[in-house]
């Protein structure tokens, strides 16, 4: 039998560079959905998907994703990070 499950990971923010993160968007692949504290990333098919224009950091995070088999990804600014994956600062805004 055949299930609908998909697998799921939530990861800091800091995962990805502030300008890569900011540039993430709804109408293009990785689509993505923003939230207050980060976004969620769906992740494309890798064989339908040619990622060598993307920032460095994204691919990175898509590969892990695919060698995973992760299907959706939630950058949360309070989440943990991973070791196997470069974590970047951000640079702080003034109000």
């Amino acid at each position: 039998m055949k299930t609908n499950e998909r697998k799921y990971l939530e990861i800091s923010t800091a995962h990805l560079k502030q300008k890569t993160f900011e540039g993430l968007n709804a109408m293009e692949p990785p689509y993505t959905y923003e939230y207050e504290e980060g976004v969620f990333i769906s992740v494309p098919a890798q064989k339908e998907t040619n990622i060598s224009d993307m920032p460095k950091d994204l691919r990175i995070l898509l590969q892990y994703a695919w060698i995973n088999g992760i299907d959706l990804i939630r950058m949360d600014r309070d989440a943990d990070v991973i070791d196997d994956i470069p974590v970047y600062d951000w640079e702080k805004r003034s109000e």
